[in-house]
């Protein structure tokens, strides 16, 4: 089984239906939606977030890979491909991926010189057939016409990058208005009214990426929706209650068992710690320092202080730089507290 498009309903966010291509359409509900936090512009920056280099990775390792590009292999390799997408992406990611290269190799199927033709308007990505027998674009085995169409269906993930990174940036509404206007040409939307629960719903049908996209950017213009970029794995979200959050949900890269948010709690908890030990031990040493020059009034510990002021403004410095970090600082203060003047 492999999908020709991925429906949906809207009802305050998405909610997601499977279509099966078995003889008769049939649509049916699956649990998963986009409620509770998992709203509008999700699907975008999930596309965005993709690791493209995992696709050229799964085309490499289908069972079918070196069989001839007939149209009965290559509706087997659909229904593979679109598995391994799902296991590797999630539903909504996968089966999208799988939906553009179901357009392409139609396109394909109906005139396949003219389509490898089209495929020199797309740039060739630095090691696309590395370790293959492959130099060009072509159709010798499933994998070579697959790796050939990749970097179609990379154009389409590559909008999703730039159109989330110009909303995180807040840069100028206009260029995102003008790369939705680059995508009404690419739009395969079908849109039709069916029964569902007893209800008359609209029932949307996307046909690639670039469809889901013009529809994802259309929401997030229409409800003034935020993305960001986390602080932790660098990758993007949708804030869900305060749009200056800087951490996502996401699993940490730091840390399995944590997610991003609450492992950047965990840093700021430990930087915060570290800088009050520091201070802490500042002033311990200053404060030692300045009541013996005061009591003694000596010039020699009237310099030590002097001295320590200016060693210590400079190992501040070097931490702002990056030269040094918040752990050699304090060793340092602790052997000051201790009496050794080594610097």
């Amino acid at each position: 089984m492999y999908l020709d498009g991925l429906s949906f309903i809207e009802d305050g966010s998405y909610t997601f239906l499977f279509t099966e291509l078995t003889g008769e359409e049939k649509i049916q509900l699956i649990p998963l939606d986009f409620n509770n936090g998992k709203g509008f512009g999700n699907v975008l920056v999930d596309l965005a977030n993709l690791n493209f280099e995992r696709i050229s990775f799964i085309i490499r390792n289908l069972n079918n890979a070196k069989d001839d590009c007939n149209e009965k292999n290559l509706e087997t390799t659909l229904e593979i491909l679109n598995t391994m997408l799902v296991d590797e992406f999630g539903f909504i990611c996968g089966s999208l991926i799988q939906s553009d290269f179901f357009c392409l190799l139609s396109d394909y199927i109906k005139n396949k010189n003219e389509f490898i033709k089209t495929l020199h308007n797309y740039n060739c990505p630095d090691g696309l057939f590395k370790d293959t027998d492959y130099d060009d674009w072509g159709d010798r085995t499933i994998e070579h016409l697959l790796l050939s169409i990749l970097p179609a269906v990379g154009t389409s993930l590559a909008a999703c990058h730039k159109i989330s990174s110009c909303i995180a940036a807040n840069e100028d509404l206009e260029l995102v208005v003008n790369l939705f206007t680059k995508l009404i040409n690419n739009q395969r939307i079908d849109y039709k009214i069916s029964v569902m629960g007893g209800k008359i719903t609209p029932i949307y049908k996307v046909h690639n990426i670039f469809s889901m996209i013009s529809i994802e950017v259309s929401k997030i213009l229409e409800k003034d929706i935020d993305i960001n970029i986390c602080n932790n794995c660098k990758k993007f979200f949708i804030p869900l209650n305060r749009s200056d959050t800087q951490f996502c949900d996401n699993v940490s890269p730091q840390d399995e068992n944590k997610t991003c948010k609450e492992y950047g709690r965990y840093i700021n908890y430990l930087t915060k710690t570290q800088n009050d030990l520091a201070t802490k031990l500042y002033k311990q040493i200053y404060n030692s320092k300045a009541n013996k020059a005061k009591r003694t009034r000596n010039i020699i510990f009237q310099n030590d202080l002097n001295k320590f002021r200016l060693l210590a403004k400079k190992y501040k410095n070097r931490i702002k730089l990056g030269e040094i970090t918040e752990d050699e600082y304090i060793i340092w203060l602790k052997d000051q507290k201790l009496g050794n003047k080594e610097d």
